[in-house]
């Protein structure tokens, strides 16, 4: 039988609680539950020792669950911080993506109102150049053929000029060509008989080699200084200065002439 230090105070105490008669209309004699408890004594250390241990065991259990309710309880601590740097980011990648959009709607109306204010712009320059721009008059034919020197009497136009400060741009289509070798032709374009104010508006055909080429051609110029009121426009035809003697024609088989006079400022 295994000794045990307790064994005196566990019998005494054993022996007490059998021997009171509240336990038991019939305790047992003295002799015989001291017996009983001598023969049953390590039966019964031997419980108090499995229950210290199942106490001891508890204890360990209880300790052990508190330790992992603590790093359960830091790890749910640790999921919810990192979802609030996670919300946080979120917003802020939110806010980003709405100032991104913002910046690119604002960018793309500026750049509308920028390209609508430029064809407006451009439009109301191209009114104001039509409305700058008036075609006064024109005169039209087919022929006659005219080989004169001096003024082309059948082509003529008449027009009124309505103010004194803007200019007029002349339009003259005609077929011209000079005959002869080494040969030059001048038309001029005059107004009232006489030669623009600011500068002659003098055209010249050179004939290298002795040849019968009748092209179709037109002239432009811009005459100022002509002064409000009635006007009439001329052709005139000769030889140019240093080539005497060539053969100017104005006209070639009833080929159409036009003559038109724009006022511009």
């Amino acid at each position: 039988m295994r000794k045990c230090k307790k064994l005196p105070t566990l019998i005494s105490s054993v022996l007490i609680g059998m021997s009171v008669s509240a336990y038991g209309d019939d305790p047992l004699p003295p002799k015989e539950l001291e017996g009983y408890v001598i023969d049953n004594a390590q039966a019964i250390v031997d419980a108090g020792e499995d229950r210290a241990a199942l106490q001891r065991e508890y204890k360990q259990e209880i300790q052990q669950l508190r330790e992992e309710k603590q790093q359960l309880k830091a790890t749910v601590d640790k999921l919810v911080t990192r979802l609030d740097q996670l919300t946080q980011a979120l917003e802020q990648s939110t806010a980003l993506t709405k100032a991104y959009a913002n910046t690119k709607a604002s960018q793309a109306e500026q750049a509308a109102k920028a390209y609508a204010k430029a064809k407006a712009s451009q439009a109301e320059l191209a009114a104001k150049a039509h409305a700058n721009t008036k075609v006064i008059a024109y005169a039209t034919g087919n022929g006659p053929n005219d080989d004169t020197d001096g003024q082309i009497k059948s082509r003529v136009l008449r027009f009124t000029k309505a103010k004194t400060h803007t200019k007029i741009r002349i339009n003259y289509t005609d077929n011209l060509a000079t005959l002869g070798s080494a040969k030059a032709c001048r038309w001029e374009i005059r107004v009232d008989g006489r030669s623009c104010p600011n500068q002659a508006l003098v055209y010249d055909d050179y004939a290298y080699r002795f040849e019968r080429t009748f092209s179709t051609r037109t002239i432009v110029g811009y005459c100022s200084g002509v002064a409000a009121g009635s006007h009439t426009i001329g052709i005139w035809a000769g030889s140019t200065p240093g080539y005497p003697g060539s053969n100017c024609f104005t006209g070639w088989d009833n080929s159409t002439w036009v003559i038109e006079v724009v006022e511009v400022n």
